[in-house]
């Protein structure tokens, strides 16, 4: 018997995206509620019985009552699909928590007690396993799913640390071969933010947009939009189907932008217009216009040139839904004019140690070095 279900987490609905400006910052929130609603209309529209929310669905620090209200509604417009959700350390249960305190949709299941529960579904021969957080931080592992009813397709909704496979995490960490002791057919995880398969073979396989995995043990479905510019790759969604012993997954990109790392050469650049085509070049319009991008600029530039850049950033933002830069460009200087002026003093001392150096290094070492005479020499050309 196979039994299709959907798999989401890590939504951090209401998170306040500190760094980007406000206007940004608050269409990225309702990016993360459009997303959570596209997720129950597919499960809709397609008669998913399962959805396995695996916890940090909001921030307790952010989350409001509209918020929620929003949410629950959404929740019981899906009534035909049972809701399984479990809190993690963002949305973890205390004595005010929207989730103990909030008459939610009979279709929603919330596990709210500190210790494993277990429901059964009367119209699925299905158990699904799972318990709420209760603080921000949870060291060590107690979790005891006790005895499994091998009649049944069971099912654990757990937030902790699976990838890291050590003791040490403070947040839930969970073993391997802990999970395959559980005796569960598949575990639907929460907390981390990419896409990760596990195989009871041991093996943990990132998952991508293109490929379909079978023989699962447990997963990751990642953030569903992603929350900084460290979540590169496709986010969105786990679908695939239960059965006894395991399960097929795929992931199912649905966020509706990216965070976009680019590292970009300036070397030889002469003008503004050359340096702003460079970043434009780097990517089509469509795209900038939809997501969020971090450019690190490197080589060497005309010193007033480099002056420019944040002028020219400034003038590229309007063709940019997000734009970040890092430079670490540095000034193009004429070194052996340079080092003739300052033949007597610091300065041309500073050079003939630095050449010196770099003359004795090879490959990654000389571009530290290049870097570093650079830097330095812009350093001390300003404090002379």
């Amino acid at each position: 018997m196979q039994i299709p279900f959907m798999q989401i987490g890590d939504l951090h609905i209401a998170t306040p995206f500190k760094g980007l400006p406000s206007f940004i910052a608050r269409q990225r929130r309702q990016d993360i509620i459009d997303a959570l609603k596209a997720v129950l209309k597919m499960a809709k529209d397609r008669h998913i019985p399962l959805l396995f929310i695996t916890g940090d669905l909001f921030e307790n620090e952010y989350i409001t009552r509209p918020i929620i209200t929003d949410i629950s509604r959404s929740f019981a417009s899906t009534a035909e699909t049972h809701i399984f959700i479990s809190p993690g350390n963002h949305d973890y249960v205390h004595s005010k928590s929207f989730y103990i305190n909030w008459l939610w949709p009979s279709n929603v299941h919330i596990f709210t007690t500190p210790y494993i529960e277990r429901i059964d579904l009367p119209d699925i021969p299905i158990s699904v396993y799972g318990f709420g957080w209760d603080r921000p931080e949870i060291y060590g592992n107690y979790i005891d799913v006790g005895g499994v009813d091998t009649s049944r397709i069971n099912v654990a909704v757990i937030h902790g640390d699976a990838l890291m496979q050590s003791s040490s995490s403070p947040y839930l960490p969970i073993a391997m071969q802990q999970m395959i002791g559980w005796r569960m057919d598949y575990v639907a995880l929460g907390h981390i933010h990419r896409p990760y398969a596990f195989h009871a073979s041991g093996r943990i396989q990132p998952l991508d947009a293109a490929s379909s995995t079978t023989d699962i043990l447990a997963a990751y479905a990642g953030s569903i939009e992603p929350l900084d510019s460290s979540e590169i790759g496709y986010h969105g969604i786990i679908s695939g189907h239960l059965n006894k012993n395991a399960a097929c997954i795929e992931l199912i990109p649905i966020a509706k932008r990216r965070y976009i790392n680019v590292t970009i050469s300036l070397d030889g650049a002469q003008t503004s217009e050359d340096v702003a085509k460079r970043i434009l070049d780097s990517d089509s319009p469509q795209n900038r216009s939809f997501n969020l991008y971090t450019f690190t600029l490197t080589g060497r530039l005309d010193p007033q040139l480099k002056q420019s850049i944040a002028d020219i950033i400034e003038d590229l933002r309007e063709q940019y839904f997000s734009i970040s830069v890092v430079d670490q460009t540095v000034p193009d200087y004429d070194l052996e004019y340079i080092k003739e002026q300052h033949r007597d003093d610091i300065i041309g001392q500073f050079i003939e140690h630095m050449e010196d150096k770099l003359n004795a290094a090879e490959g990654e070492q000389q571009q530290v070095l290049r870097q570093a005479l650079y830097m330095g020499l812009q350093v001390l050309l300003q404090d002379h």
